[in-house]
């Protein structure tokens, strides 16, 4: 019963606690066909009111996963929120150009990059 209960109690949900779901950005990095694990991936996720001038960024930097994957979550808490979202080169070390969209709560974005060694 004490499992079970764990079980339950730890699920993780794709809902924030205040009922709302999230911006959630997935992509994955491919060299020449396969994908790559441990490639850093920079989020830029800005928002901004309706009157304001221009959108306020943070940056986040994380890792793809051992599939080659990665995930973003973002709650949307203005009127204008906008995401960027680049990858370094596994093998220059150089960004690739942003990509990016408009970014609103229970909305799933895919960035898939597809890279190649020359």
């Amino acid at each position: 019963i004490l499992i079970c209960f764990s079980v339950l109690y730890c699920k993780k949900s794709s809902t924030s606690s205040d009922g709302v779901t999230p911006f959630i950005l997935k992509g994955y990095v491919e060299l020449d066909g396969e994908r790559v694990p441990n490639v850093n991936v920079k989020f830029e996720f800005g928002e901004g009111s309706a009157n304001a001038g221009e959108l306020v960024y943070t940056p986040k930097i994380k890792q793809t996963d051992s599939k080659g994957e990665f995930e973003f979550r973002q709650k949307v808490t203005k009127v204008q929120a906008k995401y960027f979202v680049c990858v370094q080169h596994p093998l220059t070390g150089a960004w690739t150009s942003k990509r990016g969209g408009t970014a609103l709560n229970g909305k799933t974005a895919t960035e898939p990059f597809i890279l190649a060694s020359q």
